[in-house]
């Protein structure tokens, strides 16, 4: 059967890899991630090695208003989901109070409020669909051991763990199956653009 899926964060590390996955499946796919040339380069690569339609929208999902911006992009091109991955994140690695607050504002915002409000919008279109549909969330091994000079994050990638535990218990019995990926370290971009 052919899919549809978003993945967040794809233009580079754990969010490519997934696409790759996908495309190798011959779902279609929609891409997203702030790096326009890393998403219009990845996306002609899956097109023309695996014949899938891919489609991507740059933003940022971190910024304000950036998750409703990215649901009623896929609304206006008339795309179906059936599989949502929220990969987007990131996390400054420094000590809780040598941090800006800024950075982990918008770090509890990509993290946290974006993912959350992905679920939110796109979980009640996927169960009207016939299809069976799927929201994966990553987060970190993190999740379950916190880790020294990543406080913020580990809270917030706890926090996506326990909501993906209860909202796939609220989602027993429907089309749409909830689960959560917590990687541990991963040979990716992360470690490079967060101060490691």
């Amino acid at each position: 059967m052919k899919l549809r899926a978003l993945v967040t964060g794809a233009s580079s590390g754990i969010g490519e890899c997934m696409a790759l996955q996908l495309a190798e499946r011959r779902h279609d796919l929609v891409l997203t991630a702030r790096r326009e040339s890393n998403l219009i380069e990845l996306a002609s690569r899956l097109r023309a090695k695996h014949g899938v339609q891919v489609d991507i929208i740059p933003l940022d999902l971190g910024a304000p208003g950036g998750a409703t911006n990215l649901f009623q992009a896929c609304q206006e091109r008339g795309f179906q989901i059936d599989i949502l991955i929220n990969n987007a994140g990131n996390g400054p690695f420094r000590p809780f109070l040598e941090t800006p607050w800024k950075d982990h504002e918008a770090m509890q915002r990509l993290n946290v409020m974006a993912l959350t409000e992905l679920c939110h919008l796109f979980a009640p279109q996927m169960l009207k669909q016939a299809t069976p549909s799927h929201i994966l969330n990553v987060a970190s091994v993190a999740a379950y051991q916190p880790v020294p000079r990543f406080a913020v994050y580990s809270a917030s990638k706890f926090q996506v763990r326990i909501f993906s535990e209860l909202f796939r218990h609220e989602m027993r019995g429907t089309n749409l199956n909830v689960s959560c990926l917590c990687p541990g370290a991963t040979a990716t971009e992360f470690l490079a653009t967060n101060n490691q």
